[in-house]
């Protein structure tokens, strides 16, 4: 690239113009820096790792339902992205109180917990070192975006919204390898439409976290920021740092891990379970559909199962079975994986054979939903604890209610 063609410059990126309309290229640096800026040093493959975490994690949120502005990666240190006009704040989403937030409050505990995260705003202002801002005082100074869109009430509400859904996406994710969040640093700015999306990058500058929950382990710029002397055997560290990061979150798009198995007594079902079929193909659950009854079919449904048993995904087994419900309950005694009932219920018994349904043997404890679309969502949710894809996607879906 020419310099003819650079929008702008920060310490650790550079935006630079793109061939196509309303995109731009956002390029990482090898550079690395605290304190405003006055302590800097330049990492190895720090550009390449950053730019990669990034990626990881846009795409991530993208597939999850939250906008933003990435596009895709087009080298391994530059991504292509709406061009935005950006807004002057960085919003912090914090699970435990750390860092700014115990020097402006003496006497928090570190790690104090906040439930929910708690957010704050703080004005890109280097010469006068970020300064936290109240919601009030961003009002009252009229704050504007880099081409002078006032924010408003509206706006930050949007902001505060949206942080704190990205931070429990992303806060999930990381749990899965346990890896423990800590906080969250984040912008927004509006696109060509004037939508409010989440935009710059997200990477290992971002954020605080902690492997195992211990402080002792992080492996985030704080380790930089701690350093009192910088050596190259510690900037090595520091690099092996970025790259661990940047391979973990790979596998926040890892696919779900597991299925659903529909269980129908009888092929009459099929129309019933539509619905629910719509619903795991929505979430991109793989599921497959047996026909077994257990009252008729016994030792197929026993075999079945014991195959099943072996193939170590996690399952959750959908029992779908009118008039005496039998399939549910010996399914749930045969399996350590969840069972949940979802009988199609007739006229003729006015709705009484449900009872089969819930009045179980002790030992039992498969769950029961008439709903053949809330039972998909039921087994989504049991698949979603080791999904972060899938927990994001369902977390999306309960912030539009």
């Amino acid at each position: 690239m020419t310099t003819e063609q650079q929008i702008a410059e920060g310490k650790t990126k550079v935006i630079l113009a793109s061939d196509k309309p309303n995109l731009v290229l956002i390029r990482s640096k090898d550079q690395i820096t605290a304190g405003d800026g006055v302590k800097k040093d330049q990492i190895g493959n720090k550009g390449i790792y950053a730019n990669k975490t990034t990626s990881n994690v846009f795409t991530f949120l993208n597939v999850c339902g939250i906008e933003t502005h990435f596009v895709k990666p087009v080298d391994d240190r530059a991504f292509l992205a709406k061009s935005c006009d950006m807004i002057p704040l960085e919003v912090v989403a914090r699970r435990f109180a750390f860092g700014s937030y115990l020097k402006r409050y003496r006497g928090t505990p570190e790690k104090h917990l906040f439930g929910p995260p708690l957010i704050e705003f703080f004005l890109k202002d280097d010469a006068n070192h970020d300064p936290f801002m109240e919601p009030f005082l961003i009002l009252e100074e009229k704050i504007t975006s880099r081409n002078k869109k006032t924010i408003t009430k509206e706006h930050l509400e949007r902001m505060e919204t949206q942080c704190r859904l990205i931070f429990e996406i992303l806060e999930r994710a990381w749990a899965t390898q346990d890896v423990t969040l800590v906080d969250l640093k984040i912008e927004f700015g509006f696109d060509d439409k004037g939508n409010l999306i989440l935009s710059d990058v997200i990477d290992n500058d971002s954020w605080r976290i902690w492997p195992h929950g211990e402080k002792a382990q992080m492996k985030d710029k704080q380790v930089y920021r701690n350093l009192e002397k910088v050596t190259q055997e510690a900037l090595s560290a520091i690099e092996a740092n970025y790259r661990d990061v940047a391979l973990a979150t790979e596998q926040f798009l890892k696919p779900v891990d597991g299925k659903a198995i529909i269980l129908l007594g009888s092929k009459s079902d099929e129309k019933f379970i539509e619905p629910m079929v719509q619903t795991l193909v929505k979430y991109e659950i793989p599921a497959d559909v047996v026909v077994c009854s257990a009252h008729k079919t016994t030792a197929k449904l026993l075999t079945l199962l014991s195959s099943l048993e072996g193939l170590g995904h996690p399952l959750v087994f959908i029992a779908v079975a009118g008039r005496s419900n039998g399939l549910g309950p010996v399914t749930d005694g045969n399996t350590s994986f969840p069972v949940i009932n979802c009988p199609p219920l007739s006229e003729k018994f006015s709705g009484q054979e449900v009872l089969s349904s819930m009045y179980l043997p002790s030992g039992l404890s498969c769950v029961t939903i008439l709903d053949p679309q809330s039972a998909a969502l039921a087994a989504a949710k049991m698949l979603a604890i080791s999904s972060p894809v899938l927990w994001g996607k369902l977390r999306v879906m309960r912030s539009n209610w």
